[in-house]
Order: C-alpha cells, then sequence, then structure tokens
C-alpha cells in the first residue's frame, strides 16, 4: 500500500454527544476514501483534559492516559499496515483476530504491566506479575467470561488449601478485578451484565490485619519467628512484594 492509499489515523475527542458527566470518548478516527470510522479507546475526559493528554509533555496526572491512547494508536497503526488492500473490514476482521481478545485475559495483564514499567512504577508492575503467576498456576488458559463468581469461589477455596493467604488471595484478585475492568473500558467485554465481582455475587477475600515481624532471614528460611510453623511460598512471595515497596520508596 503506498503513503498516499493509506488511511489517516489519529486521537480525537468525540464531541458529538456529551455523556452526564460532563466528558466525552476520546476515539480513534481512521479515515479512508472520504469515509470515516471512529473506535472506541475506553478513555473519556473533558475538553481541557484532552488537551493536557495529548501536550507534548504531559504531566503525571495525564501521562497514563497518554501511554494507553498511545499504545492503541500502535496496535491500529500496525494492524492497518498489515492490510495489503484496506477496507474497514478488513480492519475490523483483524482487529477482531488480535491477542486482545475476550479469550485471553494475560494480554491485558501485559498492557498493564508495560504501562506501570513505562510510568517507573515497577514495584506494581511486579505485583501483577505474581498475580500471572499464581493464576496460570491453577488454569494457563483463562478467558474473561471464564471469571465467574463461581470459579472465583472454587479459585479461592484451592489457594487456601496450597497455603496463600487471604491477604495474598486478596492482592491477586484486586489485580484481576483491575484488569476485568480495563477490558470492560477497551470494550473487550462488551457484556458486562454478568460482572463476576459484584458485591452480591462474590467477595473479595480480606485480610484479618494481624502484623507480625518477620526477619530477612526468616523470610528467606520460610519460617516463622517462632519456629513453630513454616511460611509458604505465596505468603513469601507476597512479603517480599512488600518489603521491595518499602525498600524503592527510601
Amino acid at each position: 500500500m503506498t503513503e498516499s492509499m493509506k488511511p489517516t489515523i489519529i486521537i480525537v475527542l468525540d464531541t458529538r454527544r456529551k455523556k452526564k458527566n460532563e466528558t466525552y470518548p476520546i476515539k480513534i478516527r481512521i479515515g479512508y476514501q472520504r469515509m470515516q470510522r471512529y473506535y472506541p479507546t475506553g478513555i473519556d475526559t473533558t475538553k481541557e483534559g484532552f488537551e493536557k493528554i495529548m501536550s507534548a509533555t504531559p504531566k503525571k496526572t495525564y501521562l497514563e492516559k497518554r501511554i494507553i491512547l498511545d499504545n492503541q494508536m500502535r496496535s491500529v497503526r500496525d494492524a492497518v499496515d498489515q492490510l495489503n488492500n484496506f477496507s474497514f473490514s478488513r480492519l475490523d476482521h483483524f482487529l477482531g483476530q488480535s491477542p486482545k481478545t475476550v479469550n485471553d485475559i494475560f494480554p491485558v495483564f501485559h498492557d498493564v504491566i508495560n504501562e506501570k514499567k513505562s510510568l517507573d512504577k515497577v514495584r506494581t508492575a511486579e505485583l501483577y506479575e505474581l498475580t500471572i503467576k499464581a493464576l496460570k498456576k491453577y488454569h494457563p488458559k483463562i478467558g474473561f467470561y471464564d471469571v465467574t463468581p463461581g470459579y472465583l469461589k472454587n479459585l479461592e477455596s484451592q489457594m487456601i488449601k496450597d497455603g496463600y493467604s487471604k491477604t495474598t488471595i486478596g492482592m491477586h484478585f484486586r489485580n484481576l478485578r483491575a484488569i476485568y475492568n480495563r477490558a470492560i473500558a477497551l470494550k473487550i467485554v462488551r457484556d458486562s451484565s454478568e460482572y463476576p465481582l459484584k458485591k452480591h455475587s462474590y467477595i473479595i477475600p480480606q485480610s484479618r490485619n494481624v502484623k507480625k515481624a518477620l526477619t530477612k532471614e526468616e523470610v528467606l528460611n520460610g519460617s516463622s519467628n517462632n519456629g513453630e510453623e513454616q511460611i509458604r511460598k505465596p505468603q513469601v512471595e507476597c512479603y517480599m512484594a512488600k518489603l521491595m515497596m518499602r525498600c524503592q520508596k527510601q
């Protein structure tokens, strides 16, 4: 496809209809042969907010949204470049077959991890990586519609049997909830009526907030203060992640 025949791809604020919260959706607009198509990004903002997001050097408040938009633009451009004869129907089909589908939750996890690392939130990214590791231990392949209240309850029971604490399970499930919400925002999950994490469907476990000091040696050796019981691997991983968080703040 020659440069003159390529479609134009830009990020725009779709001001045709204002939402109840006084914001507008940000969309990717593709123009080709006097036709235009708008693709949702899952991000809403005000006119002023859009200018700040799209500025040459967006401030930290707006930087994360800018990174998300840039990643989506890159995905669309890559898809267009791979189409020898462009058409909107071919692009829709190509994007529908892309790795980010409703049948696999992990590409969305990796997007979030990359975004956190690009924002220098390394400790947060590492917690999401621990969640991937924990989920894949039980189910190597998971789709978004596989995540039901029954799935979460069964997974929680399995993890408790394997020695995961409620604190660790809660951390992993909150990360999973964030990924699910991202998929809804990006229209990967189009039917959110069966959202599995509603309060009346499934409640993420909370810790009893019982604090017990551990020395560095005890964590590395996998034993508790009094030596009466072994700290299992999932708990050690969670503690190490929290320890790393404290160290990086110093």
